[in-house]
């Protein structure tokens, strides 16, 4: 069975998406937006043959975990995604929400690679810190909370790396 990761090109979508590639995942993967982001980021896993990207309506096979970026306003009705047979449902918002039949997981404020538009602060977390945490949740089983004792990442760093990264990849950046 697959992964059906909508939003796929959002950050963390991204992230999520990277690294079960890495661990020969097959995924599905839904763009929310077709935007130049998107065609930038279709790049680094566009081709794995482990990735197909298709539109919601094209969903066609069962799989394993739905995984809903819910963190900008493109999200397809939940009632839409419900149709589609899987395990699990996880619905990734930066608000308090409740549904049933879904693990919701709230999110804080995130910056790191390839998130722009966004100024982060001493209460933004890293993305990595962040995908971290909800791998060790896919693994695990245990919903990820986002307090500040408990982060590994101090934000100095974080965003220090950050920008490191919006220097190496300056044309991500100005779309």
């Amino acid at each position: 069975m697959s992964r059906l990761v909508i939003g796929c090109y959002h950050a963390l979508g991204y992230e999520l998406i990277h690294r079960w590639l890495e661990e020969g995942e097959e995924i599905v993967g839904v763009p929310l937006a077709l935007n130049a982001q998107k065609e930038f980021l279709s790049y680094f896993f566009g081709r794995n043959a482990h990735f197909q990207e298709v539109s919601i309506q094209h969903v066609s096979e069962d799989v394993d975990i739905v995984v809903v970026n819910d963190l900008d306003e493109q999200t397809p009705n939940l009632d839409i995604i419900e149709q589609i047979e899987a395990n699990q449902y996880v619905l990734l918002t930066n608000e308090d929400k409740e549904r049933e039949g879904w693990t919701i997981v709230t999110l804080p404020s995130l910056y790191g690679a390839w998130v722009y538009g966004v100024e982060p602060d001493q209460h933004s977390w890293d993305l990595e810190e962040v995908a971290d945490r909800l791998m060790e949740f896919f693994e695990k089983g245990s919903i990820p909370t986002f307090h500040e004792e408990t982060r590994r990442i101090e934000p100095s760093d974080g965003i220090r790396k950050w920008k490191a990264h919006q220097q190496r990849y300056p044309t991500y950046y100005e779309f």
